[in-house]
């Protein structure tokens, strides 16, 4: 799809045409799912972040925050999708119970033995990952911080903060017992 198309798409889907919306998501559909794999290495996954951003695009008005005096759209999209696939990776998996939900009375897993087996899991990451920095980055994944905020935080760029979060992301997947396969 050329510029040309976009330019009488976009403004179409910000007011509300359905026909705009479904010609936009049927042409890129497929392709949001496959760069959400690329980063989620998982199909289902990668499903409902997709859907989950077309949502956005259209429902919540996503498409209203495109300026086109600060690019082209298909990047734009690119980017905003890639970003909800990369705040999906950093989420909390539901069957995973993770470090900042040992200490919240609150949460789903309140018998004592999930408890402690969280705990340790978070100690023996704690311990496997490399650097301080490290260990920071996984301490505000844990509370939910977002990548911008990491980076803020950190006072590092956003590109280094999410290299530093697929780093420990790794190093978490290692520990929950996640391996290639599942995949």
């Amino acid at each position: 799809m050329n510029e040309v198309d976009f330019k009488i798409l976009v403004p179409a889907c910000a007011a509300g045409d359905k026909a705009a919306q479904d010609q936009l998501m049927g042409s890129f559909y497929g392709w949001s799912v496959s760069e959400v794999r690329r980063i989620v290495h998982d199909s289902e996954r990668a499903k409902d972040v997709a859907v989950e951003f077309w949502a956005w695009l259209f429902k919540d008005k996503g498409v209203l925050e495109y300026d086109a005096a600060k690019g082209a759209f298909y990047p734009w999209m690119a980017n905003q999708l890639r970003y909800r696939a990369l705040a999906a990776v950093a989420q909390p998996q539901p069957h995973v119970v993770y470090f900042s939900e040992v200490n919240d009375p609150n949460t789903w897993a309140p018998d004592p033995e999930t408890r402690i087996i969280a705990l340790q899991n978070a100690e023996a990451v704690v311990k496997a990952l490399k650097s301080a920095q490290h260990k920071e980055v996984f301490c505000r994944l844990m509370v939910g911080a977002t990548v911008k905020e990491i980076a803020d935080e950190l006072d590092i760029s956003v590109k280094r903060a999410r290299n530093l979060i697929g780093e420990v992301r790794a190093v978490i997947q290692a520990h929950s017992g996640e391996s290639n396969e599942e995949r």
